[in-house]
């Protein structure tokens, strides 16, 4: 077995490993890292990327999503053009509490994502998005045997429940 040879082998085993680590991971971040079929180098580059756009927040530096997706593009060139991979990688990071001022600089202003910014307001609210039309619930704790249903008035007595039918 000559280097070339042996070195290929190594890359081979090196991807595999990293995809069963992906695998035991089971975050949305490493979901998607397996499923665009990206490598360590490229995911190490991502990382940096991410970091590298966080200290330019930070700076004050504009920022814009068609820059960060051609920076992505050249870490990633098989998924050339690909803006939900560069969206997806972005907003699960941000959901992992890993740079979040970066998807929320760049886009958090899109409309389809307005919703994380009342979620981020009211952190106890959930939002049913049906039709168009919002309706906001709050959510109250569990408390133990609660199950959340509401109270209602309950004979306990069962031969009062059979008189009242």
């Amino acid at each position: 077995m000559d280097a070339k040879e042996y070195n290929n082998i190594m890359e081979r085993l090196d991807f595999i490993e990293f995809r069963q680590q992906l695998l035991f991971d089971n975050d949305d971040v490493s979901r998607s890292i397996f499923e665009y079929g990206l490598t360590r180098e490229q995911y190490k580059r991502i990382m940096a990327l991410m970091q590298d756009y966080r200290e330019r927040i930070e700076r004050g530096e504009k920022c814009d999503h068609r820059g960060f997706e051609q920076a992505m593009y050249e870490i990633v060139p098989d998924h050339r053009g690909d803006y939900h991979m560069c969206e997806e990688l972005a907003k699960g990071f941000r959901d992992e509490n890993r740079w979040e001022e970066v998807f929320d600089n760049l886009y958090g202003e899109m409309p389809k994502y307005s919703y994380l910014k009342l979620k981020d307001e009211h952190p106890n609210t959930v939002l049913y998005l049906n039709n168009y039309k919002r309706k906001e619930v709050i959510t109250m704790p569990r408390t133990k045997g609660s199950k959340n249903r509401p109270k209602t008035n309950i004979t306990k007595d069962y031969a009062s429940q059979i008189a009242e039918k």
